[in-house]
């Protein structure tokens, strides 16, 4: 499997599935130009679904941390997908001037560990957090208390 797009959105997608993201996105943005509703599409969604996050761990971590919000609903407008394509976080962090924790997880499967670790290298300040767990992992649980612990320590050292 390829991610073509591991570097530039720091997100994994096949090249398939990347492809029915864009022309998503593209929709949407067709839709803004008319003054039409948007197009939306899952936030998150089983692997190989058209939808923002679909890697294998997404749905269920996804939805471990947004089981107590009642107003929330899994869709957002699919122009995201074509934002992040053209403003790619990775491009920003040697432009980062203030202090910047990276907070990472080892098993992460949808933000790729080693892009988010070349992202930290390149930022000017940044200090990296390194968890054991996936993408959600940090906002759960121990590591969520790992994490929330780090932050003033860091906060009051940058």
């Amino acid at each position: 499997m390829g991610y073509m797009t591991e570097e530039r959105l720091m997100i994994k997608q096949t090249a398939r599935e990347f492809t029915k993201l864009a022309w998503a996105g593209l929709r949407d943005l067709a839709s803004a130009a008319l003054r039409r509703e948007p197009y939306l599409i899952p936030v998150v969604g089983p692997p190989g679904s058209v939808s923002f996050m679909s890697t294998p761990d997404a749905q269920p971590g996804y939805f471990s941390i947004v089981t107590n919000a009642p107003a929330w609903r899994n869709e957002v407008a699919a122009r995201v997908i074509v934002a992040m394509a053209l403003f790619p976080p990775i491009a920003s962090a040697p432009r980062v001037r203030c202090p910047a924790l990276y907070v990472v997880g080892a098993a992460d499967t949808l933000t790729p560990t080693a892009v988010t670790l070349k992202a930290a290298r390149q930022t000017r300040r940044a200090e990296v957090l390194s968890l054991p767990g996936s993408h959600f992992d940090a906002s759960l649980g121990e590591q969520f208390e790992l994490a929330v612990s780090a932050e003033p320590r860091f906060w009051y050292s940058a």
